[in-house]
């Protein structure tokens, strides 16, 4: 098999996914695009022959054409979007096998005559029930993380909170509205850092409540946002793997959630109730969007707040090793690779 990767190469979300399968998949080479939000890592993408395209249209199309002739791979793998949507029929003619790692909110059922000639992967049972409703058959293979570069760190008490906003996503994805609103709630709350990779929209021209921190900067290493910390607030309306939620449970951080799809299939243990349910257009699809309930997020606050959660901690590094890590899905990945 040679095995190509087409996609972005970044400190987060789906270019995290593409540096960390490089690292553990046999990759022979690498396209990679510009995005002009997330910086390129180049330096992360060192171990195989990459091309890194700064063009658009016709360009792009020309750049790929020469990268098949250049590399010759037989196989292709893609995350969210196949990176333009001129790539797929170029593949299709050169005989090149296309698999394809959906995130349900970034899916666009427009392009159903393309997707048709991909091997879908779904990473959760929520994206696998919505490509079936769309008419397309999928293989449910989570997405794996790195639990050795993800060292485990037991958490003895519930003292410091934490909630990973990264970029944070469209229509108020990472809740802090409700979390603002439940540390308001709180008498003398307990302390909250965020932890940002650009300046949160949400916070400006809003009074941050007391206890809570905003730190923004970049952290190339995911280990590094869960050097600290007990508990995860991370209650997002929606998620298309919910990659974060994994990397604090194989730290030992156990996450607060809301109790929705796909959320509860990766961390159901301090799940917080839905207030409502909003629909936020995507990719021209209609997306649910689940509204945490701020009174449910204060009782979890409240309740696990200053106990001791050495056994919760062990627990959910256990569910990531069992369930989510390269070890445990690796096999899986290459059988879906090659078969």
């Amino acid at each position: 098999m040679r095995l190509a990767v087409v996609g972005w190469a970044a400190d987060s979300g789906v270019g995290r996914e593409l540096v960390e399968a490089v690292r553990h998949l046999p990759v022979s080479s690498a396209f990679i695009m510009r995005n002009p939000e997330k910086p390129t890592r180049r330096d992360l993408m060192s171990s195989v022959p990459c091309v890194f395209s700064e063009c658009q249209g016709l360009s792009l199309v020309g750049e790929m054409l020469e990268f098949m002739r250049v590399h010759k791979p037989d196989t292709v793998l893609t995350w969210e979007v196949p990176g333009s949507w001129d790539f797929p029929p170029l593949w299709s003619r050169a005989g090149i096998r296309w698999v394809h790692m959906v995130h349900w909110d970034w899916f666009a059922p427009a392009y159903a005559h393309l997707w048709r000639s991909a091997k879908l992967l779904a990473p959760n049972e929520m994206c696998r029930r919505e490509l079936q409703r769309s008419g397309l058959a999928s293989t449910l293979l989570p997405v794996p993380v790195d639990t050795e570069r993800l060292a485990f760190k037991e958490r003895k008490r519930a003292d410091l909170f934490i909630s990973v906003y990264g970029h944070g996503g469209l229509e108020n994805r990472r809740s802090l509205p409700e979390i603002f609103a439940a540390w308001r709630d709180i008498p003398n709350p307990p302390p909250l850092r965020i932890l940002a990779q650009r300046p949160p929209a949400e916070v400006v021209g809003s009074m941050v409540p007391r206890g809570v921190g905003v730190y923004v900067g970049n952290t190339p290493e995911p280990a590094d946002l869960y050097a600290e910390g007990d508990i995860a607030v991370q209650p997002s309306r929606y998620e298309g793997v919910g990659v974060s939620m994994l990397e604090a449970q194989a730290r030992g951080v156990p996450v607060i959630a809301v109790n929705a799809p796909p959320m509860d299939e990766i961390a159901p243990d301090l799940a917080v109730p839905v207030a409502s349910v909003l629909s936020v257009k995507l990719m021209d699809k209609q997306l649910s969007s689940y509204v945490p309930s701020v009174e449910g997020l204060k009782r979890r606050i409240l309740e696990i707040r200053g106990k001791d959660i050495s056994e919760l901690s062990r627990r959910v590094r256990r569910r990531v090793e069992e369930k989510f890590s390269w070890k445990a899905l690796g096999g899986r990945w290459m059988e879906a690779l090659t078969r």
